[in-house]
């Protein structure tokens, strides 16, 4: 007879076993979700934006991390990859971890057809229960669109953008970024 598979499992374990692994994976209140693997346009929009926020923000008391960062909950209930995050100010990091923060100030996810959904939904709901988070901007891959959130007082006003003229203000890091420059080589 099979053994039959953990259902639930503890952060410790979850981080334990993220540790050995070759592939990311997620935790959501006790279960495991493996990343999949991301598109040519996905990466590129990733790498023009971390990109773009590192040369502006050089100098300054802000950070920026892609991929394989995890962002972590006090309630050790979620553990989340975005695709890229940027903290200002001293880092909060997980005791005993060096891969997991807790404090980011602002994150980008690039939208793929599996995650979508997820992203605009119960992701940004998880984002917005962090204290230090002041800024949410998801990217179309398929299409120019870029969805931002920025937090004002206890309301989050979304602006989309869908011109490659048009620009990308990032209020709490002072960063303006051309919509034009995040889809730099992304071919539809």
């Amino acid at each position: 007879m099979a053994a039959r598979p953990q259902e639930s499992y503890s952060p410790d374990e979850y981080l334990a076993m993220e540790q050995e692994s070759d592939i990311r994976h997620e935790y959501f209140d006790g279960h495991i979700v493996a990343m999949s693997g991301a598109s040519i346009n996905h990466n590129q929009i990733v790498g023009n934006a971390a990109g773009e926020l590192r040369n502006a923000l050089r100098g300054k008391s802000c950070r920026v991390f892609s991929t394989d960062l995890k962002v972590g909950f006090a309630s050790r209930r979620f553990y989340l990859y975005p695709d890229v995050l940027v903290v200002c100010g001293k880092l909060d990091v997980e005791p005993k971890r060096d891969d997991t923060v807790r404090n980011p100030t602002l994150i980008i996810e690039v939208l793929s057809r599996s995650t979508q959904s997820f992203d605009k939904s119960e992701k940004f709901e998880l984002y917005r229960s962090i204290p230090s988070m002041q800024e949410y901007v998801m990217i179309d891959q398929k299409r120019v669109y870029v969805e931002h959130y920025r937090k004002k007082g206890r309301f989050w006003v979304m602006e989309t953008l869908s011109d490659l003229k048009e620009s990308l203000e990032l209020a709490s890091l002072g960063v303006t970024i051309t919509v034009a420059v995040l889809y730099e080589q992304v071919q539809f």
